[in-house]
């Protein structure tokens, strides 16, 4: 369905690195009744993505991946970048494990092409803040499909952290 990119800021260490099943992406791996594997649940054919500061790592998203608790002394930190084709995402019916403040939450949805577009919008928000952050720069041309304004400003600030609708609530899982 689609890729992600992990972009480390830090050291990886087996303790505190993104771990993934390798092959998982040709055929769901699910726990006993269907469920995802805990966030606890220890993968024994995953494998470590460790990666140093600037590294950049690709995963498929339909592989099984996740980062346990960090259990290093150090912090972690890694930028996810990931894409998905509009056509594969809208319609599609999952189960959405990402977009809760706490882990171990689930939420079934059909993404509908409404929730795709409002998603997409977060692009040219972040072009618009970095057009005004760097105001010499020529800031990139997205044509791209979206709903709503793309401009950033204080209003859009409080609009995508309103607590229960925070952009990151619409993240796409598939």
């Amino acid at each position: 369905h689609g890729f992600n990119l992990s972009v480390s800021w830090s050291q990886g260490t087996p303790e505190n690195c993104l771990w993934v099943v390798p092959g998982s992406h040709r055929q769901w791996r699910l726990a006993d009744g269907g469920e995802f594997p805990l966030i606890t649940e220890w993968l024994p054919d995953a494998v470590p993505m460790i990666l140093a500061p600037g590294d950049c790592g690709m995963v498929n998203r339909s592989s099984l991946h996740g980062s346990y608790p960090n259990r290093s002394p150090g912090t972690r930190i890694t930028m996810v970048i990931g894409f998905h084709k509009r056509h594969s995402a809208i319609g599609t019916k999952t189960t959405n494990v990402h977009a809760f403040k706490r882990p171990g939450e689930i939420k079934e949805i059909t993404y509908s092409e409404n929730h795709v577009l409002h998603r997409a919008r977060m692009i040219p928000i972040a072009i618009d803040a970095r057009r005004q952050y760097y105001p010499d720069e020529v800031p990139y041309d997205y044509r791209g499909s979206y709903l709503g304004e793309g401009l950033w400003n204080e209003q859009v600030r409080a609009e995508i952290s309103e607590e229960g609708k925070e952009y990151w609530q619409r993240d796409i899982t598939l």
